[in-house]
Protein backbone atom coordinates (compact mmCIF):
# COMPACT_ATOMS: atom_id res chain seq x y z
CA UNK A 1 0.00 0.00 0.00
CA UNK A 2 1.00 3.20 -1.39
CA UNK A 3 0.19 6.64 0.39
CA UNK A 4 -0.77 9.84 -1.53
CA UNK A 5 -1.21 13.19 0.10
CA UNK A 6 -2.79 16.00 -2.80
CA UNK A 7 -2.47 19.26 -2.33
CA UNK A 8 -5.17 22.42 -2.62
CA UNK A 9 -9.11 21.31 -3.61
CA UNK A 10 -7.63 17.76 -3.45
CA UNK A 11 -10.97 15.93 -3.28
CA UNK A 12 -11.17 17.06 -6.97
CA UNK A 13 -7.90 16.20 -8.01
CA UNK A 14 -8.40 12.73 -6.24
CA UNK A 15 -11.60 12.37 -8.32
CA UNK A 16 -10.06 12.92 -11.32
CA UNK A 17 -7.83 10.76 -13.30
CA UNK A 18 -4.66 11.72 -11.64
CA UNK A 19 -3.80 9.11 -9.11
CA UNK A 20 -6.25 6.35 -10.24
CA UNK A 21 -5.82 6.19 -13.80
CA UNK A 22 -2.06 6.12 -13.49
CA UNK A 23 -2.59 3.10 -11.29
CA UNK A 24 -4.48 1.39 -13.32
CA UNK A 25 -2.35 2.44 -16.75
CA UNK A 26 0.46 0.55 -14.75
CA UNK A 27 -1.36 -2.52 -13.59
CA UNK A 28 -3.24 -3.27 -17.02
CA UNK A 29 0.16 -2.83 -18.41
CA UNK A 30 1.43 -5.75 -16.64
CA UNK A 31 -1.19 -8.35 -17.72
CA UNK A 32 -2.57 -9.55 -14.47
CA UNK A 33 -1.50 -6.48 -12.83
CA UNK A 34 -4.38 -4.90 -10.23
CA UNK A 35 -4.72 -1.35 -9.04
CA UNK A 36 -7.08 -0.06 -6.16
CA UNK A 37 -7.21 3.19 -4.84
CA UNK A 38 -9.42 3.55 -1.60
CA UNK A 39 -9.26 4.44 1.84
CA UNK A 40 -10.39 8.15 1.42
CA UNK A 41 -9.88 10.71 4.11
CA UNK A 42 -10.73 14.28 3.42
CA UNK A 43 -9.77 17.09 5.91
CA UNK A 44 -11.66 19.38 7.04
CA UNK A 45 -14.31 16.47 6.64
CA UNK A 46 -16.97 19.36 6.11
CA UNK A 47 -20.14 19.08 3.58
CA UNK A 48 -19.42 22.83 3.38
CA UNK A 49 -15.70 23.35 3.08
CA UNK A 50 -13.39 22.76 0.53
CA UNK A 51 -10.97 19.99 1.56
CA UNK A 52 -7.10 21.37 2.62
CA UNK A 53 -5.67 17.66 2.14
CA UNK A 54 -7.18 14.40 1.11
CA UNK A 55 -5.07 10.87 2.10
CA UNK A 56 -5.99 7.79 0.47
CA UNK A 57 -4.21 4.61 0.05
CA UNK A 58 -2.84 2.99 -3.69
CA UNK A 59 -3.03 -0.96 -3.42
CA UNK A 60 -0.61 -2.90 -6.38
CA UNK A 61 -1.17 -6.31 -6.82
CA UNK A 62 0.30 -8.98 -8.98
CA UNK A 63 0.95 -12.56 -8.50
CA UNK A 64 4.80 -12.23 -9.84
CA UNK A 65 6.89 -10.40 -6.80
CA UNK A 66 9.64 -9.04 -9.70
CA UNK A 67 6.75 -7.75 -12.03
CA UNK A 68 5.19 -6.11 -8.73
CA UNK A 69 8.43 -4.57 -7.94
CA UNK A 70 8.51 -3.05 -11.49
CA UNK A 71 4.85 -1.67 -10.86
CA UNK A 72 5.97 0.26 -7.95
CA UNK A 73 8.76 1.19 -9.55
CA UNK A 74 6.30 2.86 -12.36
CA UNK A 75 3.92 4.53 -9.67
CA UNK A 76 7.03 5.82 -7.68
CA UNK A 77 8.32 7.47 -10.96
CA UNK A 78 4.73 8.93 -10.98
CA UNK A 79 4.78 10.25 -7.69
CA UNK A 80 8.36 12.02 -8.31
CA UNK A 81 6.93 13.61 -11.40
CA UNK A 82 4.27 14.91 -9.48
CA UNK A 83 6.20 16.06 -6.26
CA UNK A 84 8.42 17.92 -9.13
CA UNK A 85 5.34 19.86 -9.87
CA UNK A 86 4.82 20.68 -6.62
CA UNK A 87 8.05 21.49 -5.93
CA UNK A 88 10.66 20.01 -3.62
CA UNK A 89 9.99 21.89 -1.10
CA UNK A 90 6.47 22.13 -0.84
CA UNK A 91 4.51 21.22 2.48
CA UNK A 92 2.59 18.61 0.18
CA UNK A 93 5.51 17.04 -0.86
CA UNK A 94 6.72 16.98 2.71
CA UNK A 95 3.52 15.20 3.86
CA UNK A 96 3.32 12.40 1.02
CA UNK A 97 7.21 11.71 2.00
CA UNK A 98 6.47 11.32 5.70
CA UNK A 99 3.42 8.97 4.84
CA UNK A 100 5.60 6.80 2.38
CA UNK A 101 7.94 6.35 5.09
CA UNK A 102 5.51 5.13 7.55
CA UNK A 103 4.00 3.14 5.22
CA UNK A 104 7.04 1.58 4.21
CA UNK A 105 8.15 1.22 8.19
CA UNK A 106 5.32 -0.57 8.81
CA UNK A 107 6.36 -2.95 5.48
CA UNK A 108 10.02 -3.32 7.94
CA UNK A 109 11.73 -2.18 4.86
CA UNK A 110 13.50 -0.08 7.47
CA UNK A 111 16.41 2.33 5.58
CA UNK A 112 14.12 3.16 2.98
CA UNK A 113 11.62 3.97 5.59
CA UNK A 114 14.06 6.31 7.33
CA UNK A 115 15.04 8.07 3.82
CA UNK A 116 11.90 9.24 3.18
CA UNK A 117 10.69 10.34 6.76
CA UNK A 118 14.20 12.12 7.22
CA UNK A 119 13.50 14.24 3.91
CA UNK A 120 10.11 14.85 4.60
CA UNK A 121 11.29 16.05 7.87
CA UNK A 122 13.73 17.77 6.68
CA UNK A 123 11.26 19.98 4.05
CA UNK A 124 8.89 20.11 7.36
CA UNK A 125 11.17 22.47 9.39
CA UNK A 126 11.96 25.00 6.53
CA UNK A 127 8.23 25.52 6.52
CA UNK A 128 7.67 29.08 8.14
CA UNK A 129 4.46 27.40 10.12
CA UNK A 130 5.12 23.54 10.46
CA UNK A 131 2.48 21.08 11.85
CA UNK A 132 3.30 20.04 14.80
CA UNK A 133 1.18 17.09 14.58
CA UNK A 134 3.09 15.99 11.33
CA UNK A 135 6.77 17.08 13.11
CA UNK A 136 5.61 14.98 16.22
CA UNK A 137 4.78 12.18 14.20
CA UNK A 138 8.23 12.48 11.85
CA UNK A 139 9.98 12.19 15.22
CA UNK A 140 8.63 9.08 16.17
CA UNK A 141 8.65 7.30 13.13
CA UNK A 142 12.60 8.19 12.72
CA UNK A 143 13.13 7.04 16.05
CA UNK A 144 11.83 3.63 15.31
CA UNK A 145 13.66 3.58 12.05
CA UNK A 146 16.50 4.15 13.77
CA UNK A 147 16.27 1.59 16.63
CA UNK A 148 15.25 -0.76 13.78
CA UNK A 149 18.35 -0.44 11.71
CA UNK A 150 20.53 -0.39 14.58
CA UNK A 151 18.27 -3.98 16.09
CA UNK A 152 19.61 -5.64 12.86
CA UNK A 153 21.35 -8.56 13.61
CA UNK A 154 24.73 -8.82 11.77
CA UNK A 155 25.49 -12.42 12.03
CA UNK A 156 26.40 -14.76 9.30
CA UNK A 157 27.05 -11.18 7.01
CA UNK A 158 30.95 -10.35 6.02
CA UNK A 159 31.82 -7.19 7.84
CA UNK A 160 34.69 -4.49 6.46
CA UNK A 161 37.15 -3.17 8.41
CA UNK A 162 38.68 0.00 7.64
CA UNK A 163 42.00 1.68 9.29
CA UNK A 164 42.98 4.90 8.38
CA UNK A 165 45.96 6.26 10.11
CA UNK A 166 47.33 9.70 9.03
CA UNK A 167 50.65 11.56 10.66
CA UNK A 168 53.32 13.97 8.85
CA UNK A 169 55.82 12.07 7.41
CA UNK A 170 58.47 13.70 9.08
CA UNK A 171 56.48 13.65 12.69
CA UNK A 172 58.19 12.06 15.94
CA UNK A 173 55.73 9.29 17.23
CA UNK A 174 55.84 8.68 20.55
CA UNK A 175 56.87 5.46 21.97
CA UNK A 176 53.36 4.54 23.04
CA UNK A 177 52.15 5.65 19.43
CA UNK A 178 55.02 3.18 17.67
CA UNK A 179 53.67 0.24 20.52
CA UNK A 180 50.08 0.90 19.36
CA UNK A 181 51.58 0.61 15.70
CA UNK A 182 53.76 -2.66 16.43
CA UNK A 183 50.54 -4.36 18.05
CA UNK A 184 48.34 -3.62 15.11
CA UNK A 185 51.10 -4.89 12.50
CA UNK A 186 50.40 -8.16 13.68
CA UNK A 187 46.87 -8.03 12.49
CA UNK A 188 47.87 -5.92 9.71
CA UNK A 189 50.94 -6.76 8.54
CA UNK A 190 50.72 -4.16 5.69
CA UNK A 191 51.92 -1.39 8.61
CA UNK A 192 55.20 -3.48 9.36
CA UNK A 193 57.20 -1.00 7.50
CA UNK A 194 55.58 1.98 9.11
CA UNK A 195 56.81 0.23 12.49
CA UNK A 196 60.15 -0.04 11.01
CA UNK A 197 60.15 3.33 9.77
CA UNK A 198 58.99 5.25 13.21
CA UNK A 199 61.55 3.06 15.40
CA UNK A 200 64.59 4.79 12.76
Amino acid sequence: MLPIWEPEAPLDVATRHTWGLAARRIATAHGEGRATVGELQVGPNSRNVVPGEVFFTVDLRHPDEKVLDQMEAQFREAKRIFTASQGATHVNTAIARLKLGRSLLRQKRYQEALDETKAGFDILVTQAEPSVSYLKAARTDLAAEYEALVALAVEGRPLTRTLKLVWAADAYLSPVARAFLAKLSVEYPALRPMVDMSSE
